[in-house]
């Protein structure tokens, strides 16, 4: 009685907005250009509930060269075996695959395949899978969960296990506004928060802390997500998480960091953080040296000789910025952090 009554709940709440269904998954062959935006975007984390604006026109992309978000038959992946009882397959090249699989009343995920550089992890759930969703799931629905399982991580000699918890939210529904051309109304974001815990052989207790914002436009766009806002923490040995980001935007931004596809080649930017100075190695020939925040705007710029140069950011405030070495025409753009 109780869960009919849970159920009827959840289908009264959703009913005069949109809300995520198995009927509105997306389904597999769906796939979508998505450009990468820089990281220093703002996630919102406080902007939720009803009729909210979440504004990203300002931010500006990091390259031109957009990467696929698709949705595969896990049995087609590199991973078959492992996840042999999803049903698809979450893709975002170069990064993560996500294998769930989902019935009328929930989407649960099996685990992952995350790749860096040359790095592959493979977090294997199959014996106590994540729960991501409960259908139907409107606005203010919420879930909480635990998971665990095996990790195989070319960063590491041996496998071991790891466990955790997640909390997923449908946290706000409103407008995104992309670009300045492009904005979508009812839009609905899902929020997934998880944290899991492992003794990782060698290098001791970490922590790896999950944070996505998904975008969706349900009914069109083939029910993919219109824009992702992803950043992953690690925290090693209770340190403070070093963190990646990944923000994907379906439509093209109105402008990009980079300036030129080629880039020089030999150049090595450091110390990164830097304090007081950046120091540039490998120039060949004579070079400008333009520091941006991230809003786009120039704070120092510096004309350097070949050879060694180096540029002066003691009183520049803290925050992530973005170095463009110029030379013989070829530009190369290096992320830098100021302490």
């Amino acid at each position: 009685m109780k869960k009919n009554l849970l159920i009827a709940s959840l289908l009264l709440s959703g009913a005069a907005s949109a809300q995520f269904t198995q009927a509105n998954e997306p389904a597999i062959g769906a796939s979508q250009a998505m450009y990468e935006l820089e990281e220093t975007a703002d996630p919102y984390a406080g902007i939720t509930g009803a009729g909210v604006t979440w504004d990203y026109s300002s931010y500006f992309g990091m390259d031109n060269s957009p990467r696929t978000f698709s949705i595969i038959d896990p049995a087609t992946t590199p991973h078959a075996a492992t996840f042999s009882t999803s049903t698809k397959a979450i893709s975002i090249e170069g990064f993560i695959t996500t294998f769930i699989s989902s019935d009328a009343s929930t989407r649960i995920s099996q685990g992952f395949a995350y790749v860096d550089g040359t790095d592959t992890t493979v977090v294997d759930l199959s014996s106590n899978t994540e729960l991501l969703m409960n259908y139907p799931m409107a606005l203010s629905n919420s879930l909480v969960d635990t998971y665990g399982g095996d990790v195989n991580t070319t960063l590491a000699p041996t496998p071991f296990t790891c466990t955790g918890n997640d909390v997923a939210t449908v946290d706000g529904s409103g407008t995104l506004i992309l670009n300045s051309s492009t904005t979508i109304s009812n839009v609905l974001r899902y929020h997934l928060a998880d944290t899991a815990n492992a003794t990782v052989p060698i290098i001791g207790e970490v922590q790896i802390i999950r944070s996505q914002y998904e975008y969706y436009d349900l009914g069109n766009n083939s029910n993919m997500p219109v824009f992702i806002y992803s950043s992953l923490g690690i925290s090693i040995g209770g340190n403070p998480p070093t963190e990646t980001f990944a923000v994907l935007s379906s439509v093209a931004p109105d402008g990009f960091l980079g300036v030129n596809t080629e880039e020089l080649a030999g150049i090595s930017v450091y110390p990164n953080p830097a304090t007081e100075t950046i120091s540039v190695d490998g120039l060949t020939a004579d070079a400008q040296l333009t520091l941006v925040d991230a809003q786009g705007k120039t704070v120092a710029s510096k004309a350097v000789e070949a050879g060694f140069a180096s540029m002066n950011v003691d009183a520049v405030t803290a925050g992530v910025y973005f170095l463009h070495v110029t030379s013989n025409e070829l530009t190369t753009v290096e992320r830098v952090v100021i302490r």
